[in-house]
């Protein structure tokens, strides 16, 4: 078995080799394979290439693969490629499962706190990634634009019980999710919920 540093020039070697995204993308599931039988975790720079080829060519199952790899050092931007890729094939399922992999990665790293709070703790988690209101605002949307209205919901409760303050977006697909569910109530506890945090930020 090669050591790492045989092993990134291998790989970076294998990678620079594609001319163009599509080649890249023939191989990639088996360059995938080929890492996980070799126990190999690719450096930033090789992951934030892959994900955008996918991004480029819109190739969500790909993603899906690079994201469930373990301990990838996936980033801020690396995630916010990944839930794009995602909703643009409206793909809800691999954008909730990112979400719930940002929030598990702040967990692990805040462990010792019992109240996680990212508005006060600004810290990032083991693979640099603060969850960011534009992240959860995507995946709502995706769930809305894929019939699961339901499940933006629940997203946008993930939201807040982490510290995030949804905004003025954040709302809207919330109204969204509840018009297309016929919860009028909801809607209107939203608007009045929304309103009171208008007055709130005025003051």
């Amino acid at each position: 078995m090669f050591i790492k540093k045989n092993l990134d020039k291998y790989f970076s070697d294998q990678i620079k080799k594609c001319w163009d995204s599509d080649q890249l993308l023939r191989i990639l599931p088996n360059m995938l394979n080929e890492m996980l039988m070799q126990n190999y975790t690719p450096t930033k720079t090789m992951v934030n290439y892959m994900v955008n080829c996918c991004q480029s060519k819109n190739d969500y199952e790909v993603a899906a693969k690079i994201m469930k790899m373990e301990n990838i050092p996936l980033d801020n931007i690396t995630y916010t490629s990944l839930i794009d890729i995602f909703h643009r094939r409206r793909h809800w399922k691999h954008a909730f499962s990112a979400i719930e992999m940002v929030e598990k990665n702040l967990n692990n790293s805040n462990k010792t706190n019992t109240n996680i709070n990212i508005n006060t703790s600004h810290e990032k988690n083991n693979y640099n990634v603060i969850p960011t209101v534009a992240m959860y605002n995507k995946v709502m949307d995706t769930c809305v634009r894929a019939g699961e209205s339901d499940v933006a919901m629940n997203v946008l409760l993930k939201m807040k019980q982490i510290g995030l303050s949804p905004n003025a977006s954040s709302w809207n697909i919330a109204l969204n999710a509840c018009a297309k569910l016929n919860q009028w109530d909801t809607a209107k506890n939203i608007m009045i919920h929304w309103q009171k945090e208008q007055m709130e930020n005025v003051v």
